[in-house]
């Protein structure tokens, strides 16, 4: 698998700065048990747009794993188990975990029954919904500053599969004051060489763009510590996944592809994916996934 050019990386990162997501697994490359991604969403009122940012005790709110798992034998079995709680100091050096944290809450577990063998354990997982506490919970000793900008909800997603293979992602939920929350970003394509990627062409080089829908990048404001409002702008990078090839660059902001070359012999006793998760530096999520026999 190429690397992304440190260029590219560190643009990347400066666009990243207090990203509200941090489940990017090590590699874009499919094979071992990962969790590429968790989107969180509640219907905004609008029937065309979901919610990545939310209020206290706003719920149901639903969660959306996307596991692969290609290495996985046939009979392999995968369960989940989900916490929550407020946020217990990431940002100033505690453990990601909600393990011993008062206000932590089972969200559910159990077996993971919306993906199989034949689809080689690449998807999206069950989903799983919850609601939020109340403010006097989840801003408890936060400041108006802090309120406003959002505070954190920890959500951690552990999958084991049968044969002991492990993986666990944390999801940050941003909980605000805002009156105007943050939308998830609408993923509505996948393209190939300019058009919809409908083949996986084995010995063929492919230019991936995302197609993001008309909402796009969306405006927002910042308080300050003086409780005055800066106006900023979000801005969207998209995470590549393939299963077989080697890609050009792993991350992308708006508007650039990567090229994907395909080796010339494929595998015939799985399926292959191309699978892109769009992140627009506040939470908010969506992906595509593009499944080739």
């Amino acid at each position: 698998m190429k690397k992304i050019s440190m260029t590219a990386l560190g643009m990347i990162a400066l666009l990243c700065t207090g990203c509200g997501d941090s489940d990017l697994p090590d590699s874009s490359e499919l094979g071992k048990l990962k969790i590429l991604t968790i989107k969180s969403s509640m219907a905004a009122g609008d029937g065309i747009n979901t919610l990545a940012e939310y209020s206290p005790g706003d719920g149901p709110i639903t969660l959306t794993p996307v596991i692969s798992y290609l290495n996985g034998a046939n009979g392999t079995t995968l369960s989940y188990d989900i916490q929550a709680c407020v946020d217990p100091g990431i940002y100033v050096g505690a453990e990601p975990s909600c393990i011993g944290n008062p206000t932590m809450v089972s969200v559910g577990s159990g077996n993971i029954t919306s993906l199989d063998f034949a689809h080689s354990f690449t998807g999206a997982a069950d989903p799983a919904t919850l609601t939020l506490p109340s403010a006097a919970v989840i801003f408890s000793n936060r400041s108006a500053v802090e309120q406003f900008n959002g505070v954190t909800y920890l959500i951690t997603y552990s999958v084991t599969a049968s044969d002991g293979s492990q993986a666990r992602s944390i999801k940050r939920l941003v909980v605000s004051t805002r009156t105007s929350k943050n939308f998830n970003p609408i993923l509505a394509d996948v393209f190939g060489n300019g058009q919809t990627l409908s083949s996986f062409p084995a010995g063929g080089v492919v230019t991936l763009t995302d197609v993001i829908g008309a909402t796009g990048a969306e405006g927002f404001q910042q308080m300050k510590d003086d409780e005055s409002l800066i106006d900023r702008r979000e801005s969207l990078v998209t995470s590549w996944f393939v299963s077989d090839g080697e890609l050009k660059y792993l991350r992308t902001t708006e508007g650039l592809g990567t090229e994907l070359e395909i080796p010339g012999a494929l595998p015939t006793t799985r399926s292959k994916f191309v699978i892109a998760v769009l992140r627009d530096e506040r939470g908010g999520i969506d992906f595509h996934i593009k499944t080739f026999p």
